[in-house]
């Protein structure tokens, strides 16, 4: 009878590192960021890295290092990346954001200056429903937009620009 062990190394057990080059913690944005990000591990590699928005799902970047996250509404955001290496061990890093959106406001009348009672208020994907004064608000990005207000049958478009502050 014999005591014969073997052996098979394993991969060493580190973690990636990991850092977001981009963008600065506490930036803004308006509704597009690009995050970016360099990641290594010598001593078993870099398997692929994930991205997420706020709580949502991970997203699969393979090798990629970097990632565009668009649509984002308003408010403060966490942006986070996470790298595997070879081991199935990960290191999570992130950056906060904020996403400012312009509150434009106005009021719809008709000729004689009477209050639109229950008009749709649409531009740039938003809507809103105008009040018993005919106000109405939306929350836009800096652009130029196509307004439309639609009340029955009658609906009225216009251009409409957003400036930048």
């Amino acid at each position: 009878m014999s005591n014969i062990v073997t052996a098979t190394p394993g991969l060493p057990a580190t973690v990636p590192l990991l850092s977001i080059t981009s963008p600065a913690t506490s930036s803004n944005n308006q509704g597009t960021t690009w995050l970016n990000w360099t990641g290594s591990d010598s001593a078993s590699g870099i398997a692929y890295y994930e991205v997420q928005l706020d709580s949502e799902a991970w997203i699969n970047k393979s090798m990629a290092t970097t990632h565009t996250f668009t649509s984002l509404g308003a408010g403060a955001h966490q942006l986070k990346v996470r790298a595997w290496n070879n081991a199935g061990l990960s290191r999570t890093a992130w950056v906060n954001v904020t996403t400012d959106l312009t509150t434009v406001t106005g009021k719809v009348v008709e000729e004689d200056e009477d209050p639109v009672v229950g008009a749709t208020v649409t531009a740039g994907g938003q809507s809103d429903i105008t009040d018993a004064n005919g106000d109405f608000q939306l929350e836009l990005f800096p652009g130029t937009y196509t307004v439309s207000i639609t009340l029955g049958e009658r609906t009225h478009t216009f251009q409409f620009t957003v400036s930048e502050e």
